[in-house]
């Protein structure tokens, strides 16, 4: 690591701040792991969120349709006898 571009951020023997680009960089790989899988499980569980909101729109869309089937079906057996 070059010593004048990554300055150790005081309080923590694994942060090192880049002197260029002012970014905290970590150097523990398992902690930088860590994050990477939490990040991963945070982003699945959003994506599966969104799914489960599509889906539920997609079950209101078809209720609306099936409803309006029924209304009809219901209009002509009334119809007929009368």
């Amino acid at each position: 690591m070059d010593k004048n571009r990554y300055k150790q951020v005081d309080g923590s023997p694994t942060l090192f701040r880049d002197t260029q680009s002012g970014a905290i960089v970590n150097v523990n790989e398992m902690e930088v792991e860590r994050a990477r899988k939490i990040k991963a499980m945070r982003k699945a569980k959003a994506d599966e969120f969104e799914q489960v909101k599509e889906d539920v729109q997609q079950m209101k869309s078809d209720l609306t349709d099936i409803k309006s089937l029924l209304h009809r079906l219901a209009e002509r057996t009334w119809l007929k006898l009368y």
